[in-house]
């Protein structure tokens, strides 16, 4: 959505908008602020030309990228995208949005609820991104990031049983989520000797293969720092677990020894810690 595009403006427009409007874009400034005493001073015939000049005008963006990685979820039957593909089958919320063009500026013309619009795509682009294999977290500021994360922290924690759906899922370790020193801990803690056949270490080693494909690496926000742990505390097995993650760096150590990450996931389509850089 574009406000405020100076080359559909008038000079009078121009004129208005600056002393309306003004933008403190220091990373703790306000951003877009009002001059309240110059909008009351405003004329109507200003008044007018400003809620014309503030109205949205939509530019409909195809990005091949996505479509492209959508088109393959679909056709491997990826259950994000497929979800979202039922939502707009069932739900009236989706059925009921005329949005439709054959030219991008007809958009404009249109009455269409542009809040219902974006509100419907976020939620379908979340849920679609969130089992993507070519979704990335860079940041997370985004619904689909935010989705794809919660997701993997509440699945991990439960026996999939796919003939059991609606019903309650039996839990086969506890967790618990705490901040430290500004990393996120996610602690996954096996306690519980009835559940037979319970393997923390191969269950670690699927969280890093997933978080590992999950996080872009290289280009992680500097604030995203993940140190995910998984605690045997069975009878048997009294081990600890690590991965930690931030920008340019991935560890893994097992019993308090560091592991080389591509041999101990048995997979070069991980790096290895020092060829990450920093």
């Amino acid at each position: 959505i574009y406000f405020f595009e100076r080359h559909f403006h008038s000079k009078k427009c121009t004129q208005i908008i600056e002393r309306i409007f003004t933008y403190n874009a220091e990373p703790d400034g306000a951003g877009l602020m009002i001059n309240t005493e110059e909008l009351e001073r405003l004329s109507e015939d200003e008044r007018d030309v400003l809620e014309a000049a503030i109205a949205p005008s939509v530019n409909p963006l195809k990005k091949m990228s996505s479509y492209l990685r959508y088109s393959d979820d679909f056709e491997q039957q990826q259950h994000g995208i497929l979800s979202s593909f039922l939502l707009t089958k069932k739900l009236w919320f989706f059925k009921n949005i005329p949005f439709a063009y054959e030219k991008a500026e007809e958009v404009n013309r249109q009455h269409v609820d542009l809040h219902k619009v974006f509100a419907g795509t976020t939620i379908l682009s979340a849920i679609a991104d969130h089992t993507s294999d070519g979704f990335r977290i860079k940041a997370i500021n985004n619904p689909s990031a935010l989705l794809a994360v919660v997701d993997e922290l509440e699945e991990f924690s439960r026996i999939s049983r796919a003939n059991q759906n609606r019903q309650y899922i039996n839990q086969f370790c506890r967790t618990d989520l705490y901040n430290n020193d500004n990393w996120l801990c996610i602690d996954f803690i096996f306690d519980n000797p009835e559940i037979t056949s319970l393997n923390p270490e191969k269950a670690f080693r699927g969280r890093c293969k997933r978080f590992l494909s999950l996080f872009d690496i290289p280009e992680l926000d500097e604030s995203i720092k993940i140190r995910l742990r998984c605690l045997s505390q069975l009878p048997d097995n009294r081990s600890e677990y690590v991965l930690e993650i931030s920008k340019n760096y991935a560890n893994i150590v097992v019993n308090g020894v560091e592991q080389d990450i591509p041999q101990y996931l048995q997979s070069r389509h991980f790096y290895a810690k020092d060829e990450l850089g920093s």
